[in-house]
This record gives structure tokens, C-alpha cells and sequence, in this order.
């Protein structure tokens, strides 16, 4: 008895969902179907968490990579190559 109720609640939620995404994609929006819209406030923090992300990460990444490119054999760099260009076919 309670399976039945779990699957027809789920089966409802899922009903529910296509209907929401069917009119996102006939509108291109979700505003109008019974949802309300959410403006997010622009916070510079998050800007601040980003960019301090990309300078720990990102600066040794690009240092690393040209100091592999620089002290690798031309078969390293050739497989590197190979790799980056497999890696965009898929």
C-alpha cells in the first residue's frame, strides 16, 4: 500500500516536471506558468571567491604547463598534442 502511494507521488512529481520544462521550452521561460520569479541579488563575493580560485589554481597550472613545455622531449609534447586532440572529438 505504501509503494502504490511513493510511485503515484512520483509519478505525479514527474508529471509535474514535464509540464514545467514543456512550457520552458514552447516560452522560453519559466515565468508564467505559476512560478514566481527570483531575482538574485549580485554579490561581489562570489567574484572575489573566483577569481582568488583562478589565481591559486590557475597561475601554477599555466606555470607548470610552460615549464613542462619547455623541458619536455618533442615526443611528450607530441603526445600532449595527441591527446588534446583526441580529447576534443569527444
Amino acid at each position: 500500500m505504501e509503494t502504490e502511494a511513493c510511485s503515484r507521488w512520483v509519478h505525479e512529481l514527474y508529471r509535474e516536471k514535464d509540464e514545467v520544462y514543456d512550457y520552458f521550452v514552447e516560452h522560453g521561460t519559466f515565468e508564467g506558468n505559476g512560478l514566481p520569479r527570483i531575482e538574485i541579488a549580485r554579490n561581489s563575493y562570489d567574484l572575489l571567491i573566483v577569481v582568488g580560485w583562478t589565481i591559486i589554481i590557475g597561475v601554477p597550472s599555466i606555470i607548470y604547463f610552460v615549464q613542462f613545455l619547455r623541458t619536455s622531449s618533442f615526443i611528450a609534447q607530441l603526445i600532449l598534442v595527441i591527446i588534446i586532440l583526441f580529447g576534443k572529438k569527444y
